[in-house]
């Protein structure tokens, strides 16, 4: 992760009103006395997820698309549309 990210994880309460007016567009936070990024809370879990399909739905303009891991090769997909 890139320093900016894990300094989220620092910031106000979700749902407080931004204000856009602010100099600083990054609230304070996620930086110790020496400046640099805190490790994450406690409450912080990474999970890697590894999918082999996807499936996508759009009901707006009904599309569907299914994406799926070729058997020979992990970083080839193949995609198919398909009727929602």
């Amino acid at each position: 992760m890139s320093d900016p990210a894990p300094e989220q994880l620092y910031w106000k309460e979700p749902g407080l009103p931004f204000d856009s007016q602010a100099e600083v567009h990054v609230p304070e936070g996620g930086r110790g006395e020496d400046g640099k990024v805190l490790p994450p809370p406690d409450n912080v879990l990474l999970m890697i997820l590894d999918p082999k399909r996807c499936d996508y739905l759009r009901l707006g303009d009904n599309f569907r698309q299914v994406d799926v891991v070729n058997d020979d090769n992990d970083d080839c997909w193949s995609a198919q549309q398909i009727t929602p």
